[in-house]
């Protein structure tokens, strides 16, 4: 008859039976259930925690960014476009061509270059009497890659009747916003839940940073001294607005006026009542640079790799210069670090700075190592020379 008694017996005697595991070497059965194990427990954990770490702003990135920050309406920056003018030409006695918006037209293909294409993006009519015209253009693609270098785009994939040649006087450039960064998207989250109550200053900056095109951008309230009441201020009703945009500062009074229409569109529904908004492109400092280059002694380069060279450093440092916002500060150790990592440079010098502000120019020592800008100035590269 199996008793309690019975059943305790038994299980001592498998007890006694049973061997303690005492075998944990690599590659023993033992130890490759437990390494298995608590792999797959680990790798749970970190899942868990990214998961956790995914649902906040300030610890959310990538992709789990943009699905938090999409509560608030709020989507990632993309890159703006890179934009030029394209001339062109054809004989003075021919009809009237009519230039419509999504024109394509492109650089030639290399084995060292592949095509860019890129869109007419004004429409208008190429009257009889005129031999050449010129029209603004775009990039297909977003992204600082898609520039171009002077007299580059000379094909036009389906050719109108009538155009003899096409070419780009002038350098396709990118002066626009690049891709935003989580650290961007993590601030302007921020500042939209600051500005949700609008008539605020941050609700005015990020309704015009939300423009295409537009780089930066600082409030100025302007207020007085009260004279009744010495160290009281009291309010103007102005506030003023800087903006950095290349279309605020064209040479071309219509694409101005087209652009401060498009800001004001941005700025009126978020502003106070009874306030009035005086719009202003941000001051621009240019900066013109003299820099000498040491190459590796070892190279043996002809006068076309030479040029390569110094269109590189010209463009690099043209390209930390346009990433410096309203109030920053040129580092002239930022320029040489970035040239130094250039494979075929051994040494980099700035030679001289020529600093240019409402066409006065002024040339700081060669010795400069930080320019420092007011809080409504921007960089922006001028001319670039080197002494090779």
């Amino acid at each position: 008859m199996f008793t309690p008694k019975k059943y305790t017996e038994i299980l001592n005697d498998l007890k006694d039976r049973t061997e303690i595991l005492s075998d944990f070497e690599p590659g023993s059965v033992a130890r490759t259930l437990y390494e298995s194990f608590s792999f797959e427990i680990a790798a749970l954990y970190e899942k868990m925690n990214f998961v956790y770490l995914s649902a906040y702003i300030d610890t959310a990135s990538g992709v789990q960014l943009e699905n938090v920050v999409s509560i608030l309406g709020i989507k990632r920056g993309l890159p703006d476009f890179a934009e030029g003018y394209l001339t062109l030409t054809k004989d003075e006695d021919k009809d009237d061509i009519e230039l419509t918006p999504g024109t394509m037209v492109s650089t030639e293909e290399t084995p060292e270059s592949p095509r860019k294409m890129f869109r007419i993006i004004e429409q208008k009519i190429f009257s009889k009497g005129q031999s050449e015209i010129s029209i603004k253009i775009q990039a297909l693609l977003p992204g600082a890659e898609q520039i171009a270098d002077p007299e580059t785009i000379i094909v036009m994939p389906r050719p109108i009747s009538g155009i003899k040649t096409i070419w780009n006087p002038k350098a396709i450039i990118f002066s626009g916003k690049k891709l935003e960064t989580d650290e961007q998207l993590r601030e302007r989250a921020k500042n939209c839940i600051l500005a949700a109550g609008k008539a605020t200053s941050f609700s005015i900056e990020n309704a015009v940073l939300a423009l295409g095109g537009v780089r930066d951008v600082k409030v100025k309230e302007n207020f007085i001294e009260d004279a009744a009441n010495p160290g009281q201020t009291q309010g103007t009703g102005i506030i003023e607005v800087f903006v950095d945009s290349a279309d605020l500062s064209h040479e071309d009074p219509e694409v101005v006026a087209r652009e401060r229409d498009r800001i004001f569109e941005a700025i009126n529904p978020v502003k106070a009542a009874g306030i009035y908004v005086k719009l202003s492109s941000a001051v621009k400092v240019l900066l013109h640079i003299t820099f000498s280059l040491e190459i590796r002694h070892e190279l043996k380069l002809n006068q076309v790799e030479m040029t390569a060279i110094e269109k590189q450093v010209s463009d690099a440092i043209t390209g930390y210069i346009g990433e410096l916002k309203m109030g920053d500060t040129f580092l002239s150790s930022q320029v040489t670090k970035r040239i130094l990592s250039i494979d075929e440079i051994s040494d980099f010098e700035i030679i001289k700075i020529v600093s240019e502000k409402v066409g006065i120019k002024t040339t700081l020592p060669a010795s400069t190592r930080r320019i420092e800008a007011e809080a409504l100035e921007k960089f922006a590269p001028g001319d670039m020379g080197s002494l090779v």
